[in-house]
């Protein structure tokens, strides 16, 4: 699985060229870093509720823009926090951090 998904990228360029997806990217970038944020601190506390939130939030983000591993993290552990269980050491959560620093390193070569 890519850190971005090249059909999203084609279709969001056809829909308003590459400012825009340059545009996608950074705003969904930003959008990201405060989503899992969120998870970590919710987690961190027990918040289900909070986990549950943020990681529908980042699913949303992360599919608009095409970041598809972060996307799947996402739903993990969004099911997790549905079915009342959240680990902060779990593999999803920890691994939030390095795939969002793959995707900032892919958004970078995208539009730089």
């Amino acid at each position: 699985m890519n850190v971005l998904d090249t059909g999203i990228l084609t279709t969001l360029e056809s829909l308003g060229g590459p400012e825009f997806v340059t545009e996608m990217l950074e705003t969904g970038a930003a959008g990201i870093a405060d989503q899992i944020a969120a998870i970590h601190r919710s987690a961190e506390v027990g918040d289900l509720e909070g986990v549950a939130r943020a990681a529908h939030g980042l699913k949303s983000t992360a599919g608009a823009i095409g970041a598809s591993r972060l996307l799947a993290a996402a739903t993990t552990i969004e099911a997790s926090a549905v079915g009342g269980t959240v680990d902060p050491g779990s593999a999803e959560i920890i691994g939030l951090t390095a795939e969002f620093e793959a995707l900032k390193r892919r958004i970078a070569g995208a539009t730089g």
